[in-house]
């Protein structure tokens, strides 16, 4: 699970999106954090926006609530499955 976690962050790190990004994931120690990570943005407004567009794509899975956009990751996952590329057109 942790090697799909640490993918989904070189694959994020690659978009440099100017709101998914390292610095917005709530995040204290990957080495003993679930099986999914949470974005803080500063509006809800902006995480409803961008869960829409994310749910448009259709690749990625996501929930979100509030000011919180929350990336799952499970077992049937595989790495090569993850493309965050679409993040380069907002």
């Amino acid at each position: 699970m942790q090697q799909l976690q640490q993918h989904f962050l070189t694959l994020l790190a690659e978009q440099q999106h100017p709101l998914l990004h390292k610095a917005n994931l709530l995040l204290h120690n990957a080495s003993h954090h679930g099986h999914f990570y949470m974005s803080r943005l500063d509006s809800s407004a902006q995480v409803a926006e961008l869960a829409a567009f994310l749910s448009s794509m259709g690749n990625i899975a996501r929930y979100y609530r509030g000011d919180r956009l929350r990336f799952g990751f499970a077992l049937y996952q595989n790495a090569e499955s993850f493309n965050l590329s679409c993040l380069k057109s907002i």
